[in-house]
């Protein structure tokens, strides 16, 4: 679907549930990880590295970027 009939508030929603939750668990959870000195793992899509039409590159990849920057000290 073209971009230009994309509905923002489903849009919105989608980044919402996809992008910010992800954040958000992952703050809650990374104290009580740490102590438990466990791993928390993102499970994210090839959708990152294959170009393909849609939103589900769009969401994916700052999943990715999270995750990322997440393994710097």
């Amino acid at each position: 679907m073209p971009t230009l009939y994309f509905d923002i508030k489903t849009v919105k929603s989608m980044f919402d549930i996809n992008v910010w939750g992800m954040i958000h668990v992952t703050q809650a959870f990374v104290p009580l990880m740490n102590a438990a000195k466990g791993t928390i793992a993102n499970v994210s899509s090839i959708g990152t590295a294959v170009p393909s039409p849609g939103l589900e590159r769009s969401q994916r990849t700052p999943d990715d970027m999270f995750t990322q920057a997440r393994k710097q000290p």
